[in-house]
Formats: C-alpha cells, structure tokens, sequence
C-alpha cells in the first residue's frame, strides 16, 4: 500500500487538519505553508493581426488545417542574430564584447553571424522530419486530447518547465552578451511558438529551472506550483521535465525521484500533458547496461517509467544516436556534443581548468562553433545550437500531439489515466521518497527571506553570519562561511511530521552541516550547544568529488533513505507534543571548506 499523500505548500510552518473521505476509508491530509522560491511567469501576447487562415484559431478545424500546415518544418523561420532582431538594446552593452574569449567586438559579431549562416544551411538536413518522428513518443490518449481542446478553448494556455543548469542556458550564447536564459531552449521555443501561433493560443510560460535541479529538487518544488494554480483556479495545460542530465549524474540516488515526480503529477493532473525530455548527454546517449540486480538510474529505466505512466517524450538520446550511426564517415556530432573537451584555435585538445579563456571551440562539433560563455563541462552544457535543435523537437512534439488529438476528436472521448499499486522501481524505493501534495485552496505564505526576532518566527539567526544570499547562478538561500554560525527553523508540530531539508553540496568551496532537533518547550540552543554534543545532532556530508548539486535529506519516523536520519527523528522529535519544533543547522568546518547553505525546507 502507497503510503497516504500528506497536503503541503513547499516549506511550511503551519499545518490545518483536513479530513477526506476516500471509498470506505478516511484519509488526514496535512496541510503546510510555502517556504521560498517561485516560479518566473512568462506571458506573452501579441497585437500581430494576420489574415483568419494564419491566426485566431475558433475551432478544432481550424487548429487542424493549422497543425497541418506548421508541421511542414521546412517551412520554419531561419535563425537570425540576436543583435540584429533585439529592438531594446539599451543597457546590454551589445557594443560590448568578452575579453575572455575575443580580441575585438567585430571578430565576436563575425564568428557569430558565420556560425549562425552555416546553422542555418545545414538546419533542414540535420533535423530532418525523420530525425524528428524518431525521437517523439506520443503520451497517455486522454491528455493528448485535453491538450488539443485546449488550444481552441479561447483562453490562455499555461505551460510549466522544469529543469536545470541546460535549461538555463549555461553555456549558451550566441554572443558573450547575449543573456543565458534568452538563449536557452525554452525561450527559444517560446520565439517560435510565437511565430507559429501569433494570435492565439496565448500561451503563460511558468519557469521552474534551476541550477543543479535533479528530479529530487523538481519533488519540492511541485507542493509550490499546485498552490500556485489552485490559488488562480487553473491547472497546467502541459509540464515539461528536462531533469535527466543531472539525474544521471547521481544514478542510483536519484532513481526513484523521477518516478515519484511523474505519479505525483499524473495523480493531481491526470489531464496535463506531461512532456519528458531525454538529454544528449553521453551517458544516455550511449545506453550504458542497467544494473542487472540493483534498481539504478539508466536509459532503458527512464523509458519504462515514461512508458508505465503514458509520458509524451522526446528523445534527443535516441536522436543522437541516429545521426551518429547515420554520420559514421565524418566523425562530427551535429546535434549535441559528445566530447568532455574542448579544442583550440589549432585544434589542439583543452581540459577542464582552461576553459576561461582563449579561443576555444566544442570538439567534434558541426557547425563550428565557439565559446562564449564560462560554464565548465561542455557535453553538459552545449552551445546554442543544441538549444535551438531541441527547442525544435519539443515544438514539432506539441505540434505531432495536437494533431493526435485533431485525428481522434470525432472518437469517444478517452478515459482519464489511472495510477496504480504497481510501480516501475521497487516499492520500498518508491516510498522513501516522499512528497506533500495538496489540492485545497486554503494556502498561506511566509516570507523566509527575513530574520524575526519574534518567538515564533520562522526563521531566527542565533550567532554567527548567516545570512539570505542568491549567488550568479541564482541560487538562493541562507549561507554561512562561520564556524559555529547558528541558525534556528520554526515548524508547528504535528501527529506525524516529514521534514526534507535541501542543502548545496559541491566540490568547491562547501563543507558539511551539523543539523539537530529540539522541541519548542525546551530552553532554545545557544552558539556551540551542539558542537559540544549537548543534544543528539546529525552530520550532513555537504562534499561531492565533483559538480554542485543540491541535496535533500528527509526527516521521519518511517523508513527513509538515511537511517541516520531516521534514528535522529525518532530519539528527538518523535512522540514529542509540544506546539512547535525547532530545526537548527550549525557550521562545524574550519578546514578552510566552510562554506554551507539551506535552500528549501519543506514540512508535513
């Protein structure tokens, strides 16, 4: 049996009682309070006015012709420079250029424009309508063809990302002044549903990428974004998930995540198209074999979870594959990069540590391109041309799921989807990855970003530096560089509390978090009380051999991922009745990675 879905808004301190009756059964749903983060909502209309035949769009024939028409990608606009088509200009010092990576503003704006000329000739024969059906996999009937009535109900569709550091843009740049997340693929497929639908339908782009974001974080977040709609009486029309790079590079830890994030999804939208995007990263491209005995991230896996929950997907792996196989004479990838270097200017091998500057190109790359921006890890971080192929493959696979649904609109309609008992992972894996959903419409905020002296309040800096800080990649949270730096989190207690804490973990500058519980009627801890092991406390590992990556450690009585975190549960917290418990991290690092920081927490 799943364990029951306990009702919370991301990071909350305060939880209202709710009773659901379910079948012959009752059901407590627990309800929490939104921490921090929200989604950057995109609306973009148009006063474009073009003949009926091109734009409003009344009824499913009309969408129909449409789609008909659009799928022809020939047909598609060509790229143009984004200093050439920006009308305000003001400010983003396109007059400037990277003394990083160019001698002069012109040599900058030439490789740019002749990168762009050869993208724009080898496009069509690259991205062929073959290439294209091969890498879509149509979804579930029954959000297929929400998602097609949808786009003639009139009204605005709304459209959710997930996603992270590629779906920022990191490395994306057609200029070193061109703004990552303008480059980066879900504006790009903004642009050109823009000029495929530039009447109607007006589409709200919610954004939820984040840096470092694996199906794990997407787990935390998705409490904020159901609260969000329902406090606007709206439900997504599709949700994107381009989670699978860093998904991989955590492998088996991550394994069950996506799949609770995909029936989380399915059981509180089982109308919104659901569209997984399989990355071109090596590691999927090249199929590594499953593990034969342990349940570990890998493609085949992520296929038949997709599979097992009726998933729209495009495959850019499958895709590379193809032209990999298709292109073995010239030894040149052409849609994502496969190399973990790069080349310079004489085409000389360059490895990571001397990325930072110079002229310097992705290896194996066709056309040629160069870099413009400082993100490490090319095959992670490809250049803007991936950004555009793949923006192209999710437009042409919300074009090829519309018209399923033209072709079946004269049919019974189809019934909802159902989630079962039967999983894909293995169950106890299924269940130690939790996540607090909510349907009501009673959801209040607090704003963490804030230090309150009150009693009660949320958040209390006890000594130290800690303090709210967003870095460059905007990361937001409370930071700390300060040996026994202290800070307290206030959450209402309940019957039976989970707790999930996010923290960075990285190679670089960061160390590990000491975190303990106390309850609210007991006299409030003090600088060094748990660095002198006055109370049960718990080590979390905050190094990582290699990237920065979030990580999030969940709290409770029932069986989890950490037994240690488990046990610390059950000694401090569990059985306790006191009106709240206090959450308190400690920096314990003096070995020069001192370096911690909290960016979610979320309670039921």
């Amino acid at each position: 049996m799943f364990r029951w879905l306990a009702i919370c808004f991301l990071a909350s301190f305060a939880f209202i009682l709710l009773i659901s009756h379910d079948g012959t059964r009752t059901r407590v749903l627990r309800q929490p309070r939104r921490l921090f983060f929200d989604a950057k909502t995109v609306v973009l209309k148009t006063d474009t006015k073009i003949e009926a035949s091109g734009g409003q769009i009344s009824s499913t024939n009309d969408l129909c012709v449409k789609i008909s028409s659009a799928l022809e990608i020939n047909s598609w606009a060509t790229v143009q420079y984004h200093k050439d088509i920006d009308s305000n200009t003001t400010g983003k010092g396109y007059d400037e250029y990277s003394g990083s990576f160019f001698n002069s503003l012109e040599e900058e704006d030439d490789a740019a424009r002749s990168t762009i000329a050869e993208f724009n000739r080898v496009r069509q024969s690259v991205l062929t309508k073959h290439l294209l059906d091969s890498g879509f996999i149509a979804g579930n009937a029954y959000p297929t063809r929400r998602f097609t009535e949808r786009m003639t109900s009139g009204r605005p569709l709304d459209i959710a990302v997930f996603g992270n550091s590629f779906t920022i843009g990191s490395n994306c740049g057609e200029s070193s002044r061109q703004n990552e997340r303008e480059c980066a693929w879900p504006n790009r497929l903004v642009q050109r549903w823009t000029e495929l639908f530039p009447i109607s339908p007006v589409v709200n782009w919610h954004m939820w990428q984040e840096n470092g974001q694996t199906s794990e974080g997407i787990a935390q977040k998705i409490p904020s974004m159901i609260g969000d709609f329902i406090l606007k009486n709206a439900t997504p029309d599709a949700i994107f998930l381009d989670n699978t790079i860093t998904d991989a590079q955590l492998s088996d830890k991550s394994a069950g995540w996506f799949e609770v994030v995909v029936r989380s999804l399915v059981q509180v939208f089982p109308g919104t198209l659901i569209v997984s995007i399989i990355s071109g990263v090596p590691r999927l491209v090249n199929n590594e074999s499953c593990h034969p005995t342990e349940y570990q991230y890998c493609y085949q896996r992520l296929r038949d979870v997709q599979q097992h929950y009726g998933l729209t997907v495009v495959d850019v792996a499958e895709m590379v594959r193809i032209l990999r196989h298709e292109s073995e004479t010239d030894q040149q990838d052409h849609l994502w990069p496969q190399s973990k270097y790069m080349l310079g200017a004489e085409g000389e091998e360059i490895g990571i540590g001397d990325w930072e500057k110079g002229e310097l190109y992705w290896a194996n790359f066709s056309p040629r391109v160069r870099k413009t921006k400082h993100a490490n890890y090319p095959e992670n971080h490809p250049p803007w041309l991936t950004h555009q192929y793949v923006a192209d493959s999710i437009m042409y696979a919300l074009l090829k799921t519309a018209y399923e649904g033209c072709l079946s609109s004269d049919l019974a309609p189809p019934p909802p989807p159902v989630i079962s008992e039967e999983t894909v992972a293995p169950k106890n894996m299924i269940d130690a990855c939790p996540i607090c959903l909510s349907r009501t419409k009673t959801t209040q905020s607090i704003d963490m970003n804030s230090n309150d002296s009150a009693a009660n309040a949320p958040v209390s800096v006890v000594c130290g530096d800690w303090r709210w800080v967003t870095d460059d990649r905007d990361r937001a949270g409370w930071q700390s560089d300060e040996y026994g730096s202290l800070i307290r989190f206030r959450l209402q207690m309940s019957a039976d509390p989970v707790i999930a804490l996010t923290y960075m973990t990285s190679h670089l500058t960061f160390g590990d978090l000491l975190v303990a519980f106390q309850t609210s009627d007991k006299p409030p801890l003090t600088c060094g009380d748990i660095l002198k092991k006055r109370l049960p406390s718990l080590t979390l590992k905050g190094r990582r051999s290699e990237f920065s990556l979030p990580k999030t450690t969940i709290f409770s009585a029932e069986d989890g991922r950490s037994p240690e975190a488990r046990s610390l549960f059950q000694e401090t917290v569990v059985g306790q009745s006191a009106a709240y418990l206090d959450l308190y991290v400690e920096n314990p690092n003096t070995d020069g990675k001192t370096r911690i920081k909290i960016q979610k927490l979320s309670s039921c």
